[in-house]
């Protein structure tokens, strides 16, 4: 039962890579629950199975690999969400999760992120700027009263910037 299941996992997963590369049309949303759902099932039967062999962990190994490296062009047509939520899967079955982890992939493969470092580098110097306009703007608050309008705003950047640097709400938002 393994061995046929592996077959059909393969097949299938191979003959809507081919149909991408040849006809470049992405596979129908029968086709893909096709896959995924064998991946499912070969799933539950490795989880039965008392005495795996190596060659059958090295072959789903590979052919998951080709899942994920397709994952974008492969999944276009089809609504994962949609299905998860009708068809609640858990967070192992990981397969069904491919449109966040193809979405992941393109935030990370993004040319920005390569200038991460500048502009976390830029923002901390903005940082350090606006404690030190606080502080010499506070110093002349305290011995004049008349710029105290004026020490309000850098202040209220100042804290504003600080929580989006220094807390992980701010560093997620600001990503």
């Amino acid at each position: 039962m393994k061995v046929t299941l592996l077959r059909h996992y393969q097949n299938t997963l191979e003959q809507s890579l081919e149909k991408l590369k040849v006809s470049n049309t992405s596979p129908s949303k029968q086709e893909i629950l096709e896959i995924l759902l064998t991946r499912d099932a070969l799933n539950k039967e490795l989880s039965n199975e008392i005495k795996l062999y190596v060659s059958t962990i090295l072959k789903i190994e590979e052919l998951d690999i080709k899942l994920r490296e397709n994952a974008d062009e492969l999944i276009q047509d089809i609504n994962l969400a949609e299905y998860r939520e009708n068809f609640p899967k858990t967070p192992d079955a990981w397969w069904w999760y491919l449109d966040i982890y193809a979405q992941e992939q393109a935030i990370k493969s993004h040319p920005l992120n390569s200038l991460e470092w500048f502009f976390i580098g830029l923002r901390s110097i903005f940082l350090i700027v606006n404690i030190a306009l606080s502080l010499s703007l506070g110093i002349l608050f305290f011995t004049s009263g008349f710029l105290a309008t004026a020490a309000i705003i850098p202040s209220i950047l100042l804290l504003l910037q600080a929580q989006n640097e220094l807390t992980e709400t701010g560093k997620k938002r600001f990503r």
